[in-house]
């Protein structure tokens, strides 16, 4: 499964969470194809994230998970294209 777009809201209490974003590239062969940054309410925690050089390969998955304090009652993940089109394949949210 992929999900493509500028990204995804989800209404949370506030507290802290661990953000898990899975990845794998199942389209490009190579690295270059598609580049592109990510933030969590904001923040930038990955920019130039290229999938498929992140995971050596095509069809591996690769996880990053990042912890984030909320206050706003909003997880906000912002996929931000430099190169191709930006997409996750999953997100899990755990408090």
């Amino acid at each position: 499964c992929e999900h493509w777009g500028s990204g995804y809201q989800f209404s949370v209490p506030n507290g802290t969470y661990t953000v898990t974003l899975k990845f794998a590239e199942i389209w490009y062969t190579s690295a270059g194809q598609r580049i592109f940054n990510v933030t969590l309410n904001g923040n930038t925690v990955l920019s130039g994230f290229d999938e498929f050089a992140a995971a050596g390969e095509t069809d591996r998955a690769n996880d990053a998970s990042f912890p984030i304090t909320v206050t706003n009652g909003q997880i906000a993940i912002g996929l931000h294209a430099l190169v191709g089109i930006a997409k996750v394949n999953a997100i899990q949210i755990i408090q």
